[in-house]
Parts: structure tokens; C-alpha cells; sequence
């Protein structure tokens, strides 16, 4: 009796385990739980670094810019588990994985547009906007270091980075005018998410 063929995934992902060496292999050879705990604390890293250097505080935040605060932290963190998710589940179709990319920026924006207390004001300075986009570099670097199968999951850790820089500069900016909030501080998560996803599809085509 023939022996079945070998399951295409499992053989390019076993070529890919092989092929890593040195902290990659490391970091990717360790538990689900484990990595997923590696991803989050470089968030956390970088949204304490962001607000020990600003000097920021949270003392006179509203009630709604908290709440708001606390969905991107969960939006981030589901973006984060979506970037690592175990092999043997099932994954989405690029359609789904689209679909729920757009689905967290949705809710993205609704979380920043909450915390607009003061109409709409000026727009400001565009210091934000900068820092945001690029402060969660390691978050999206690590979570490629991370990832198991590159093919799957570059549009969660473009997610998880963005959001993450989104998080530091709510922090760390005061600022409550929607101007400021939706073109400083989403359009930061917007650029970060299409800057680090193009580098992840690169990333996800040679894997």
C-alpha cells in the first residue's frame, strides 16, 4: 500500500525550522505562551519608554479617553495572539485576514475618536504622528522573529506595532481636539500598519 503524500505545510514549515539558526531558531522553538508573553512585554517596553521620556501622566484623563485606552489595549493584544497563532488551528483566507484587519482599525478609530472632548481645535503639531509610526518597530520586528509560519500573520504584527504606537503617544500627548486625535494619532496607526505590513508581505513571500 502507497504511503500518503506528506502535508505541503507541514513540510515548508519543517524546511523553515531547519533552515533557522542561532536566537531565531531560539525564540521560535519556544511554547506558544511563551511567545506570546515575548510580543507583549516588548509593548509594553515600548509604551513605558514612550511615557517615561514625555513625562506623561494619566491623572487628568476622562473617563471615555480610559475606556477608549483600554480597547486599544485589547485590540492590541488580540492582534498580537491573531500574529502568533499555533499552527494547528485553523487560519483565515486572506479575505478574513483583510476583513479583520480593517474590522480592528474600525474599532481603532472609534477608540481614539472617544477620547475628543474638545470638538474639533487645530490640528497641532505633527510630532505624534511621527513617533507613532515608527515607535513600535521592535514589537514588529519581534513579532517576525516570532512567528512560526511568516506566510500567515505580517498584517497582525503590522497591527500590533501600529497599535502599540498609537497606545504610547495617547499617552504621552494631552491632547483632546479630534483634529489632532484623527490625523496625528490614527493616521499613525494607518501609516504603521501599511509600512510594516509591506515589509511583512515581503517577509511572508520569501518564506
Amino acid at each position: 500500500m502507497p504511503e500518503p503524500d506528506p502535508d505541503p505545510l507541514y513540510e515548508r514549515l519543517r524546511e523553515r525550522i531547519e533552515a533557522d539558526r542561532g536566537p531565531i531558531a531560539w525564540l521560535r522553538a519556544r511554547p506558544t505562551p511563551a511567545r506570546h508573553a515575548l510580543l507583549a512585554t516588548s509593548g509594553i517596553a515600548v509604551v513605558t519608554t514612550v511615557t517615561l521620556l514625555t513625562h506623561s501622566t494619566l491623572e487628568d484623563a476622562s473617563l471615555t479617553f480610559v475606556i477608549g485606552l483600554g480597547a486599544l489595549g485589547l485590540l492590541a493584544a488580540l492582534s498580537m495572539a491573531a500574529a502568533l497563532r499555533p499552527l494547528f488551528e485553523r487560519g483565515a483566507t486572506p479575505r478574513g485576514r483583510l476583513v479583520s484587519g480593517a474590522g480592528v482599525l474600525a474599532a481603532a478609530l472609534g477608540a481614539v475618536a472617544i477620547g475628543g472632548t474638545d470638538g474639533w481645535g487645530p490640528l497641532g503639531g505633527l510630532s505624534c504622528f511621527w513617533v507613532g509610526a515608527v515607535v513600535g518597530l521592535p514589537v514588529f520586528a519581534l513579532s517576525i522573529a516570532l512567528d512560526r509560519a511568516g506566510w500567515r500573520g505580517p498584517l497582525f504584527g503590522a497591527l500590533s506595532a501600529g497599535l502599540v504606537g498609537l497606545i504610547a503617544i495617547q499617552i504621552a500627548c494631552p491632547a483632546t481636539q479630534l483634529t489632532h486625535l484623527l490625523v496625528a494619532h490614527f493616521g499613525a496607526l494607518l501609516v504603521a500598519t501599511l509600512g510594516f505590513g509591506a515589509i511583512g508581505a515581503l517577509v511572508a513571500r520569501r518564506a
